[in-house]
């Protein structure tokens, strides 16, 4: 039987936003995906220009972690990565916390 392999992503950056995107895309059995990020929405610094402007609403020009997570399948928790125990694979979280993890 093969084990589930946890991924858990720290911040909701551009770049975790891609890996959630396309896990929405293409799910993966066997993959447990975890985003932590102690905000609920992301810029897209793309459009944040047009939105000082006044082009775009503050809506239009943010990412709702939460939807792009569930999307995914994926869990979002909404707290800091505090410490970390690299050899046991194991992250300290502000809400006092833990998420042990297999590629972090």
């Amino acid at each position: 039987m093969q084990s589930t392999q946890r991924i858990v992503l720290v911040g909701g950056g551009h770049a975790h936003v891609e890996v959630l995107r396309r896990f929405a895309m293409r799910p993966m059995t066997g993959v447990d995906v975890t985003l932590i990020s102690p905000q609920e929405f992301t810029p897209y610094s793309g459009m944040l220009p047009g939105l000082v402007a006044g082009h775009y609403r503050w809506r239009e020009c943010h990412i709702d972690l939460q939807a792009l997570c569930r999307h995914a399948r994926a869990t979002f928790r909404v707290t800091a990565g505090l410490s970390l125990d690299a050899t046991r694979q194991h992250l300290v979280c502000a809400d006092g916390t833990s998420q042990s993890y297999e590629v972090l």
